[in-house]
């Protein structure tokens, strides 16, 4: 049963999957043909519009026009209807509230695709140009070539939906009713005329399996199964002459066999023995060389736990700064304390000019650093040119090593972070020139928001100075009265502030 069901399967399997195929087959062309009518019919509505709108405008009636566009836009099938200028303005509308904005459709894919009809988002929009004629020369200017667009869009969704859900009904009724029918003849054929002779020969098989040498198979055909039985049972016979040929020979057997089966298990232990020192050399070098690699692992593996707790504990710390001036000390402090280094330096640039230049040096605190241009030139130029960290040889010749990064904003190298002289006296590895690389990431990502957060302040204030400006303006008494009363109340502060 188990094969007859896994070829009924198999055959069925195949069969639905062509059913599935036709079936998906006529429901694409089902949809095509649906799409092409609805395209025509929209196409034909334009016209139709064009010709009214014409015959409506020739008398100089433009609520004809408006009339005529509801009157066709009440059709359920049509979500917009509308007529437009040529920059997109909606003139008329099936909803009048539209009337004086812009046709997003339009703006976003219609001007593009104008006297077409193309479908989308289950969906058909079509474009009509109406073209401007010499008895339209009254209204409109004679040097225009167009007076306006129509604008078209029809919903058809629900035909396609009500069209797939019945014509997909029907076929999976059909697919199941040609699959069963095809289920039924395969297992009956399949039962008459292969597994009925199959199971003569597995009868057979199991009484030979339990020790029956004389059974044979009943042949009643001549296909091939019949062929394949009489050739099982010529092998039977041959299988029970070599089983009595053999049991003589292994009675003669049985002697040398207990005679070499002393020596064999001899010779068998030895081997044995051999493998096993073998084996146990092999995993004491393999023992050997893993604990070297585990103490190796665990040495890269604190090594980028320590990496990574400095960088979480320079974003925690940038996270919660977004003035730019604190948040640039808090940088260059932050960074030179965590790598350990006795100095550090960051400059940057907005619009190509120098608008920040500070240092750090241990013991001192953080203060500003005009001169820093002068004194670390050199290293700024190239970092900036690079646009890559590096390690370098600081400037006083002692052998102890400096590292710089640049900072970079949208792909452009905007500053850079100096950092020299180990506080310890070791030098910079690379290791630490990438954590730093890191850290200056995440700060630049700080100073960015820290800038955006500048700007939309500013931009609020002055969006509110716009505004009471624009209020005082009505009144010439009240004219200037903020700026007045901001100035009063700042001279009264510093009065205030030196008595």
């Amino acid at each position: 049963m188990l094969v007859k069901a896994k070829i009924i399967a198999i055959i069925a399997l195949v069969v639905l999957l062509t059913f599935s195929i036709i079936t998906a087959v006529v429901l694409k062309v089902q949809e095509d043909r649906l799409i092409n009518d609805k395209v025509s019919n929209a196409e034909v509505i334009n016209k139709l519009i064009e010709s009214s709108i014409s015959s409506a405008m020739r008398v100089g009636n433009s609520k004809e026009v408006q009339r005529i566009i509801e009157n066709i836009g009440k059709n359920r099938d049509i979500i917009n209807l509308r007529v437009l200028s040529n920059n997109g303005v909606i003139l008329k509308s099936k909803n009048k509230s539209e009337i004086g904005v812009f046709s997003k459709e339009f703006m976003n894919f219609g001007r593009l695709n104008l006297n077409k009809s193309f479908v989308r988002n289950y969906a058909i929009y079509s474009y009509k140009v109406i073209e401007n004629r010499k008895e339209c020369y009254g209204c409109h200017d004679s040097a225009s070539k167009v007076n306006g667009v129509i604008e078209l869009e029809m919903d058809f969704g629900r035909y396609v939906s009500a069209i797939n859900s019945s014509f997909k009904r029907f076929l999976i009724i059909v697919n199941l009713i040609a699959l069963l029918a095809v289920s039924i003849t395969l297992s009956f054929l399949l039962s008459r005329f292969v597994l009925n002779p199959l199971g003569k020969l597995l009868k057979t098989i199991k009484d030979i399996e339990g020790g029956n040498l004389d059974a044979r198979v009943e042949v009643d055909s001549t296909d091939e199964l019949g062929t394949i039985g009489e050739s099982f049972n010529k092998m039977i016979s041959e299988v029970r002459n070599l089983y009595d040929k053999n049991l003589r020979k292994e009675k003669e057997l049985i002697r040398v066999r207990a005679e070499l089966e002393h020596k064999r298990k001899l010779e068998e232990l030895n081997s044995q023995l051999e493998f096993k020192i073998k084996e146990l050399e092999t995993a004491n070098k393999a023992i050997l060389t893993l604990s070297k690699e585990i103490k190796a692992k665990n040495v890269q593996l604190s090594n980028m736990v320590d990496r990574l707790k400095r960088i979480n504990d320079v974003g925690r710390v940038l996270s919660s700064v977004i003035e730019s001036d604190e948040l640039m000390r808090l940088i260059i402090k932050t960074t030179t304390e965590l790598i350990g280094a006795e100095r550090g330096v960051i400059h940057l640039m907005r619009d190509e000019e120098h608008i920040c230049s500070l240092k750090y040096t241990k013991g001192l605190g953080v203060e500003n650093a005009p001169d820093v241009i002068i004194e670390f030139g050199r290293y700024f130029k190239e970092v900036l040119s690079s646009g890559r960290p590096m390690l370098l040889a600081n400037g006083n010749g002692s052998g102890k090593m400096a590292m710089a990064v640049p900072l970079k904003m949208k792909h452009q190298v905007v500053g850079t972070i100096f950092l020299e002289n180990r506080a310890s006296g070791n030098q910079f590895t690379e290791d630490e020139l990438e954590i730093l690389s890191t850290m200056a990431n995440q700060a630049m990502v700080a100073i960015e928001n820290a800038w955006l957060y500048e700007k939309v302040k500013t931009n609020y204030f002055a969006t509110i100075q716009a505004l009471v400006n624009a209020l005082e303006a009505n009144d010439r008494y009240t004219k200037g009265h903020s700026e007045r009363v901001r100035l009063l109340a700042t001279e009264l502060t510093w009065q205030i502030h030196r008595t």
